[in-house]
């Protein structure tokens, strides 16, 4: 039975609203059994039905050899899920190429469905190539294009920062990402923490994650949410920062 479960994105997608969250069965070892659910209504409201049915997932590590992430050492999580102007469901993951000690690299998958309910088939290959530890992806559509946001743990571009990665398809990405955001120092820290932040994890920068957008009716991007391990307030527990996006303008 899974338990302890965690929403990871909420949309509105066929006038239904979309819960797509993660669970573990609640095991003290728990990441490998992480697993992806999903429950849909018709108003905010409720009632939620858990789709396909109760304590059955949405989306299991696959058993398949061939498949890249089978036997994953981190389940399947992070989830984000889009409709595809195809008219086919996309739903971003992240798993690991192989159980966890064994050096295997951690990296963003797709599972694609006819219908938004599923069956949600987990192609055979990642679709990103990074070769450090990357996560927390967030799937959007923007300019004729399949946009997935993600963190930039070590430094691939800029650790703390974020990642994009840029499709035309939603399933072949480009082999080098876009900067996708900048840590917090580049906002507005030059330096030192102020005095009286509360540094929960992060060392001495303000290391973003799960970055999520605020998206108009015109899919330009508006705002950009991120929480981190340093509240610069002093406040116990972690922020949540909020950006605002800087559109260009013409001359």
């Amino acid at each position: 039975m899974l338990q302890d479960f965690t929403i990871l994105i909420f949309r509105k997608i066929d006038d239904k609203y979309v819960l797509v969250y993660i669970a573990n069965d609640g095991a003290k070892n728990h990441g490998p059994s992480q697993k992806i659910g999903m429950l849909i209504s018709n108003s905010l409201n409720g009632p939620w039905k858990e789709i396909p049915n109760k304590n059955e997932p949405l989306l299991s590590p696959p058993n398949d050899n061939a498949i890249w992430c089978s036997g994953s050492g981190v389940g399947v999580n992070n989830p984000s899920l889009i409709k595809h102007p195809n008219g086919k469901y996309l739903l971003y993951f992240k798993a690991m190429a192989g159980a966890k000690g064994t050096g295997a690299k951690v990296s963003m998958g797709l599972a694609i469905s006819e219908k938004l309910v599923g069956p949600y088939i987990i192609q055979p290959n990642p679709i990103t190539t990074n070769e450090v530890r990357i996560e927390d992806g967030y799937a959007f559509l923007w300019k004729n294009q399949i946009c997935l946001m993600t963190t930039d743990n070590h430094g691939i571009l800029e650790k703390g920062g974020g990642l994009l990665w840029v499709s035309k398809d939603g399933v072949k990405f480009n082999a080098k990402p876009l900067s996708g955001f900048h840590n917090y120092q580049d906002f507005y820290l030059k330096g030192s923490f102020p005095k009286g932040a509360n540094v929960r994890y992060g060392g001495k920068k303000v290391k973003f994650e799960r970055p999520q957008l605020l998206l108009d009716a015109n899919n330009e991007p508006e705002y950009l949410y991120c929480p981190s391990g340093v509240a610069l307030d002093g406040s116990d527990g972690t922020n949540s920062y909020v950006l605002k996006y800087q559109k260009e303008t013409k001359n």
